[in-house]
């Protein structure tokens, strides 16, 4: 894939992520229109929704206008705020090239806050009052915090690396035994595609409790394979070296002379773990990996056949 392929796809992700937010403004737009309907019948029916009935007891149209009205009211206006600041962070990003773990974030907290003021309007619904619910329910409380600190962990590890740069929508991570692309960071749990098209979901506590490897930032260009090997065949390094540069001599093209390089990253009593190092003439992360992926299957092969 050559650099316009590249920009191409860039605008094609930048084009999508416009017409998300084109969609989210004509839905802020009902909403809104929702909310001015459910105001026009609250003054002009009065006399329904009054607060108190015949019995002295809450009307239940008043409590479920009550709870509508504070819920729309208040999605409405975190809505309105997450759209004025990705519109203008989208206006930037024509000018700044930036990922939109940015976008995530805000709408993540968006949600949260959404989610808050729901809660807050069944309080509103039922007519519960909040002290002497978490007076009552105070020892129901303290178990649902131990029931879900598994989920607030994850929630707060979740922002962080939203607010953090350790790794961005787009990247090629490698955590633990997992390596892919991070195609999406929820509250719960980041979103990872392999290079053989599987879905992996990691949770956010341990990725952050992980050693995390962001192969997008390392050297441009540059290109590894690891291998493992058994011991007898590092006997002829240099017959080694001859056989991995054979396998990536079909790219032979893209990769600059004299830029191999043979390391031997952990030994063992039987096997050795090596990695085949080499630079492209330009840097091309797609190119890079299928170089890797064909270097990698013709190094095994090759191997295979010493042994």
């Amino acid at each position: 894939m050559n650099q316009g392929s590249i920009a191409a796809a860039q605008e094609i992700d930048r084009q999508e992520l416009l017409q998300k937010e084109s969609r989210k403004r004509v839905y802020f737009i009902l909403k809104f229109l929702l909310l001015l309907g459910i105001m026009y019948m609250n003054y002009e029916f009065q006399d329904w929704f009054r607060e108190e009935g015949e019995s002295a007891e809450k009307n239940i149209f008043a409590l479920i206008i009550r709870a509508v009205l504070f819920y729309l009211s208040t999605h409405l206006l975190v809505s309105l705020a997450r759209i004025v600041i990705v519109y203008f962070y989208i206006r930037r990003k024509k000018l700044k090239e930036e990922q939109d773990n940015v976008v995530l974030a805000v709408n993540r907290i968006a949600t949260l806050i959404s989610i808050a003021a729901f809660v807050a309007a069944l309080f509103l619904l039922f007519d519960i009052k909040w002290e002497t619910f978490f007076t009552s329910f105070s020892l129901v409380a303290v178990a649902s915090v131990l029931l879900t600190k598994d989920y607030i962990s994850n929630t707060v590890n979740g922002m962080i690396f939203m607010a953090s740069d350790r790794f961005l929508l787009g990247d090629y991570i490698k955590v633990g035994n997992h390596e892919g692309k991070v195609i999406n960071i929820t509250l719960s749990s980041v979103h990872l595609r392999t290079e053989e098209g599987d879905f992996v979901a990691i949770p956010n506590t341990t990725v952050y409790n992980s050693d995390i490897t962001n192969l997008s930032r390392r050297e441009q260009g540059l290109v590894h394979v690891d291998l493992e090997v058994k011991t007898e065949l590092l006997k002829d390094t240099a017959k080694l070296m001859d056989q991995l540069i054979i396998a990536a001599q079909e790219y032979e093209r893209y990769i600059k002379k004299n830029s191999f390089e043979l390391v031997v990253r952990q030994l063992s009593f039987d096997k050795v773990q090596i990695r085949f190092l080499f630079k492209l003439k330009s840097s091309n992360p797609e190119k890079e990996r299928e170089i890797r992926r064909h270097t990698l299957r013709e190094a095994s092969q090759m191997i295979a056949k010493l042994i």
